[in-house]
């Protein structure tokens, strides 16, 4: 007799918070992590880390060049777990939805230029998570990081396997997700 394959859970595919630490991810104190997440890599810094992690993966040939290859899986970790909170940041703005209160305050923080959102995924950075996860699902983009962590750490070059928009896409997806994620 054939076994029945169990469903998987959203909070199946959460396993970088549940490894970092460890307890359930929907037990987590969200902006603890946000804040841990940010200590370690301030908004802009991880932003130019995407631009310089996509690179290596684009680059025929091992590219990484900022200390070793685990520094570029570590890199890889922390933005898996950026996708991850911002996962449960998505869900809990859809069990709230209390009024979207436009943000009181009219000029960027120096600390998060330059800023690649828009003025409402500003105003409202749940805007840019709810994007973020139409364009793509939480599974979906775990995939496409391992594709990108994959080249990145390989020799080959990520273009073998996805289109130039989807390259593109990720990108571009994931700077802005770095300033959304800590606007929340």
């Amino acid at each position: 007799m054939p076994k029945e394959k169990h469903p998987l859970l959203a909070e199946h595919w959460l396993s970088q918070l549940a490894y970092k630490y460890q307890c359930h991810p929907l037990q987590l104190n969200l902006k603890k992590v946000v804040k841990d997440l940010f200590r370690e890599n301030p908004p802009q810094e991880l932003a130019t880390a995407v631009d310089q992690f996509c690179i290596a993966a684009l680059t025929d040939g091992y590219a990484w060049q900022h200390g070793s290859a685990a520094n570029a899986l570590h890199f890889s970790k922390n933005i898996e777990l950026l996708i991850e909170v911002a996962y449960l940041l998505h869900q809990k703005s859809h069990q709230h939805k209390a009024g979207n209160k436009l943000r009181d305050r009219l000029q960027l923080p120096i600390n998060l230029l330059p800023m690649p959102l828009n003025t409402a995924e500003y105003s409202q950075p749940q805007l840019f998570l709810s994007s973020f996860f139409t364009y793509q699902s939480l599974p979906q983009w775990k995939q496409l990081l391992a594709c990108f962590t994959e080249h990145a750490l390989g020799s080959g070059s990520v273009a073998e396997e996805l289109p130039g928009p989807e390259i593109l896409y990720f990108n571009a997806y994931l700077k802005k997700l770095v300033y959304a994620v800590e606007l929340c």
